[in-house]
């Protein structure tokens, strides 16, 4: 669910005509239409400057194509994701990951990695709006989670730096300046994360169960 709900408008069409008459051809349009496309004369504006997300035709979750929002910055709508790979000067026991986001989401994946046993892990997310750390280096699941949320639609930079067992997670509001910071602890004695040169790093979301 969104943090923000919109607001609901209705209209009635003066004719007694009753039925939208599209067929398998048609096309919905969000967000623009193309300049080939012939359009009403009622409709007056053609773009759209934004972001949009969780979208939905007929009470069904359709994909918004992901697209660039400048150098370095990826749009997501809640079906893809994004995949880097691990670099090649690795430390398992030392690691640090920066990167920013904005989104009203409540809950979603931020950033995920793990080994392909699924022995070591680690997962940044936002469960009701909070920014949540879990992870286990193969022998014991730390976690900790927010006091405040971070799903009010404005920029936030999230950094995590780890060191064996301990890490620390900082997030800034970009605009604002205002940070928060947590840490955490994994258990046991195992201390590296030990992702292979050819696994992945992912934001926003994970590829289909069996292609990571």
């Amino acid at each position: 669910m969104a943090g923000l709900m919109p607001t609901p408008a209705s209209a009635n069409s003066p004719s007694a005509f009753t039925i939208l008459d599209v067929d398998q051809n048609a096309y919905l349009f969000v967000g623009g239409i193309l300049g080939t496309v012939k359009k009403a004369d009622a409709v007056r504006t053609t773009t759209f400057t934004g972001c949009m997300g969780e979208t939905f035709l007929d009470n069904k979750p359709i994909g918004l194509p992901q697209r660039s929002e400048g150098e370095g910055t990826v749009q997501l709508d809640g079906e893809g994701y994004s995949g880097v790979a691990r670099p090649v000067r690795w430390n398992p026991n030392v690691s640090t990951v920066t990167f920013k986001f904005r989104t009203f989401s409540s809950d979603a994946l931020l950033m995920y990695l793990a080994t392909d046993d699924m022995k070591d892990f680690m997962s940044l997310e936002l469960s009701e709006g909070k920014v949540k750390l879990t992870f286990d280096l193969g022998s014991g699941v730390g976690t900790v989670t927010t006091a405040s949320r971070h799903n009010d639609g404005r920029w936030k930079s999230l950094t995590i730096w780890r060191n064996k067992k301990q890490a620390t997670v900082s997030i800034v509001d970009v605009d604002g300046g205002g940070e928060e910071k947590m840490s955490a602890t994994s258990p046991g004695s195992a201390t590296g994360l030990n992702l292979r040169e050819k696994q992945k790093i992912y934001f926003g979301g994970l590829p289909t169960l069996g292609n990571y």
